[in-house]
């Protein structure tokens, strides 16, 4: 059975000098969980081996990365200074010889901790621990295990680089807050619809567009609208977008009118200008109508009963003579009802 002095000197390279006992970790260093990504650092394994041990992994091994890889062995001996560097706690004799990691204590004669080095992407090489006290150790590993009984001293893990940290997924920006708008006043052609866009985002910008169905109305791009002919039977909504710098841009859209209805034609009671005798022509007045331009049509009555006569002007025949005329008039506008209105009686026309 070999001595501890000759594992040691067996070893050769693993020699550690003026080593101190103690936990303290011999520089401040980063470190963190797992295998260095390449040119990261160094990554530093200790296997347990068989050791059962409160502290062990249920794995029985970790890794730890010393991030940039630089080592200040401060006297402690470089392998015992990247272990503590990673936070482990190490207790070495006076030798040089590690009995304990983490307050797993070698045993002899049954085991001892043995030390492994590697290049990363190689294996571990018992005489091979180029890792150094003066350097950054990049794309390099340290490996130590608890020999036991089956006399296995290389780390279980084989070297190996780590995963990159995948970049975080861009946080999307908040949306603009908004409420859904409501649309205000009556679905009538000829009226004006208004958009209550309700409370938003203080500083957004408000975009207006009026649909007809669920298409855009060209030109309908108002906090209000009036309401077309080509409106009449549909429904109407209001969708209105929220922009602010810095935030998503927020599109809500009204609760659809009630089918639009047909407009109402403002009108007026027709006149009959002209003298009232046989030869003389009589003239129709519709007087304001609206809104907007109303088309009209007439028809002439004698004594209440109508005539051909549809034009606006109506010449007085002998027919005519002893009776009463009166006109009636049509207002036509499309997209609203028609309307007629009849003028009040002439005088009785004279021969």
């Amino acid at each position: 059975m070999k001595t501890r002095g000759a594992v040691l000197a067996s070893a050769g390279t693993l020699l550690i000098t003026a080593l101190t006992t103690g936990a303290a970790p011999a520089h401040a260093a980063d470190w963190r969980t797992g295998w260095c990504v390449e040119d990261e650092g160094l990554s530093v394994v200790v296997d347990f081996g068989a050791s059962t041990a409160a502290t062990v992994p249920t794995e029985g091994w970790l890794v730890r990365c010393l991030v940039g890889g630089e080592i200040q062995a401060d006297g402690q001996g470089t392998r015992v200074a990247a272990l503590r560097a990673v936070g482990l706690g190490v207790d070495a004799d006076r030798g040089g010889y590690v009995t304990a990691i983490d307050g797993v204590e070698e045993f002899d004669p049954d085991g001892w901790w043995f030390f492994s080095g590697a290049t990363v992407g190689g294996p571990w090489d018992t005489a091979y621990h180029d890792i150094v006290s003066d350097g950054p150790n990049l794309n390099k590993a340290l490996g130590a295990r608890l020999v036991g009984d089956n006399w296995v001293s290389v780390p279980r893990p084989a070297p190996q680089f780590g995963q990159p940290e995948p970049d975080p997924e861009p946080q999307p920006d908040p949306a603009v807050a908004g409420s859904t708008p409501l649309v205000t006043g009556r679905a009538q052609v000829g009226v004006r619809l208004t958009a209550d866009a309700g409370s938003w985002s203080a500083g957004a910008s408000l975009g207006y567009q009026w649909l007809r169905g669920n298409q855009p109305i060209v030109g309908a791009t108002r906090a209000s609208h009036v309401v077309t002919a080509a409106d009449r039977g549909r429904r109407l909504r209001v969708r209105v977008t929220g922009t602010l710098a810095g935030y998503t841009t927020t599109v809500l859209v009204s609760a659809p009118t009630a089918n639009v209805a047909a407009g109402s034609l403002t009108s007026a009671k027709p006149k009959i200008t002209g003298r009232a005798k046989v030869g003389q022509r009589l003239q129709a007045k519709p007087g304001a109508w609206g809104p907007g331009t109303v088309r009209f049509t007439y028809r002439w009555l004698r004594n209440g009963k109508p005539l051909a006569a549809t034009s606006r002007n109506y010449r007085l025949r002998p027919a005519d003579r002893g009776t009463r005329i009166t006109v009636r008039v049509t207002g036509r506008k499309a997209g609203y009802v028609a309307v007629t209105r009849a003028s009040a009686k002439s005088v009785r026309v004279k021969g």
